[in-house]
């Protein structure tokens, strides 16, 4: 005789219960997973755009005359030895759409100027002081290298030198 329990079971057969614990599991690692894909693209990506930059700083460098550039002075811009220094940056530039691309000198003391903007919209004057970063110093020594972080200049430009 039945005790006047009629209702119908309301338990959950295993079958609904690991498909509701694997459902869950599996909402819960999208995300995380996903950020850690989001993560190691930024990365990636970064590492990518500062190899390019490298790239180009260094094949900028094989083509100018150092000891020509070194001779420039704050007033030579509109002179022909000015002209003939600056034609493979200007060439360089167009070539691969950079927006900026300009010459630093070391200093005796230390210290950098800008030696040279060869854009049409110059970002500076000769003899400007430079930031020193250790991407600069390393490159002042040879090695081209780009800075962790960039900064911002007095221009308000972005720069990883």
């Amino acid at each position: 005789m039945n005790q006047g329990n009629d209702s119908p079971r309301l338990g959950f057969s295993l079958t609904t219960k690991a498909v509701v614990i694997l459902s869950l599991l599996l909402l819960a690692a999208s995300p995380a997973l996903g950020c850690v894909l989001v993560n190691q693209s930024r990365g990636a990506m970064k590492r990518m755009l500062d190899r390019r930059m490298l790239d180009a700083a260094s094949a900028a460098a094989h083509q100018l005359d150092g000891a020509a550039i070194g001779r420039l002075q704050a007033g030579d811009s509109a002179t022909p030895a000015y002209q003939a220094a600056m034609a493979p940056l200007r060439s360089f530039q167009e070539s691969i759409a950079l927006h900026f691309i300009y010459g630093i000198r070391e200093e005796p003391d230390g210290s950098f100027i800008l030696t040279f903007a060869p854009s049409s919209t110059d970002t500076g004057a000769f003899g400007d002081p430079i930031v020193a970063t250790g991407a600069l110093r390393s490159a002042a020594r040879g090695k081209a290298a780009v800075c962790a972080e960039p900064y911002q200049d007095k221009y308000q430009l972005q720069l990883k030198i």
